[in-house]
């Protein structure tokens, strides 16, 4: 970097694989912590290239713990969320220490670190998949269909009032826990990314139920 964080100073970035473009020009870098350990993103200005229309067309479809991709040329494939209950384990056994420790006391501020740890692991551990999962669906087509998945009303609890109170309260959290960790949302959102194109309008696939076009070429 060229000039010096007015905080931090000037800081080396060190990045595994090297500098991914070469010939691009930096212009923006953002200096994040998170967990104890420092990031640096960085934008670089390239002259993207174009990107002929191959005629594939992918739909995915969301259910819970998998999404599904079916494409045209005849390719399917199930997207399985990561096994991460060594990690959820972790995560409710710091929960329970941190609850039963002093407030304020080195040994409750030693725990919380390692419940950002285990919350992180698990994080980055569902991102991993998707981003992987997006760039294989990006790579071979040209156009991704997807639903519009009101994702709030869906994991919306089912407690109710005291005059209506709700049923099977227990079983509506449950799902709700299995909505929220399929998020649906990252993918949608690294779809967006991945396919340069912006959204089409969604009116004729709306008997279908599917809601959401995104085209790897930019719409008319």
């Amino acid at each position: 970097m060229g000039e010096g964080h007015p905080k931090l100073g000037y800081l080396k970035i060190r990045r595994k694989g090297g500098n991914p473009y070469p010939d691009g020009v930096p212009v923006k870098a953002v200096i994040l912590q998170r967990v104890g350990k420092w990031y640096a993103c960085i934008c670089y200005k390239i002259e993207a290239p174009e990107i002929e229309d191959n005629g594939v067309a992918t739909g995915i479809d969301s259910t819970c713990g998998q999404v599904a991709a079916v494409s045209t040329d005849g390719k399917r494939e199930i997207i399985r969320q990561p096994d991460v209950k060594r990690n959820t384990a972790k995560l409710h056994r710091y929960q329970r220490k941190s609850a039963r420790q002093q407030k304020g006391s080195n040994r409750r501020y030693r725990t919380k670190k390692r419940l950002q740890k285990a919350h992180r692991a698990i994080a980055m551990t569902r991102r991993n998949t998707n981003h992987q999962a997006s760039r294989r669906i990006a790579n071979r087509s040209s156009t991704v269909v997807l639903e519009d998945l009101n994702v709030v009303a869906m994991t919306s609890s089912a407690r109710g009032t005291v005059d209506n109170p709700g049923r099977n309260i227990a079983r509506k959290a449950g799902l709700n826990r299995s909505i929220n960790a399929t998020v649906w949302g990252q993918l949608d959102g690294m779809l967006q990314l991945q396919m340069p194109g912006s959204a089409q309008d969604p009116s004729p696939l709306h008997e279908s139920g599917l809601q959401q076009v995104w085209s790897s070429g930019q719409s008319e």
